[in-house]
């Protein structure tokens, strides 16, 4: 249950720009991204997503969980990114919750409220939506994303379905 978690870490994850959201007993404190640039990107980002980790040092990490996509190479970096994050919670004795889009936002949106079909219509939504959350203006749906992740995870154990 998130009264039991010190602290929470969900990510929004990509090989060039990965959003993330740090809760501390059920409360965001703070959120950000992580850009990188060179010419091994996975490597570059697979190196600061560790030292966000271990700077953090999560309870639980939450992560958006791989989904098919039509580019194999992207898939495959998606994975490993993926599997670095549960073996650092595996090494770091944290819990490792991996939410798959549809059910993340299903978690946040409210009972009455409809979601948007189009890809450029969930990065809207998922900017307002989160800005709710943040009590700030948004403008990353990098980050907007990894909020509501975490916010999700939060909704689901306070229904008791999480662990």
């Amino acid at each position: 249950m998130i009264g039991e978690i010190t602290t929470l870490i969900s990510l929004d994850t990509s090989t060039r720009n990965t959003g993330y959201s740090v809760y501390r007993n059920g409360s965001i404190s703070s959120y950000g991204s992580i850009s990188v640039k060179g010419n091994e990107p996975l490597d570059e980002m697979l190196g600061k997503l560790s030292e966000l980790l271990n700077k953090h040092h999560p309870d639980i990490a939450v992560i958006e969980n791989t989904v098919v996509v039509r580019n194999a190479r992207v898939q495959r970096d998606l994975t490993q990114i993926l599997g670095a994050v549960r073996f650092w919670c595996i090494q770091n004795g944290a819990c490792f919750y991996p939410l798959n889009p549809t059910e993340w936002r299903r978690l946040v949106k409210g009972a009455d409220e409809t979601l948007p079909r189009t890809r450029q219509e969930l990065k809207r939504w998922s900017v307002m939506k989160a800005s709710e959350y943040s009590h700030s203006e948004l403008k990353s749906n990098d980050i907007s994303d990894a909020i509501l992740i975490g916010q999700a995870y939060i909704n689901l154990t306070t229904k008791g379905e999480a662990v």
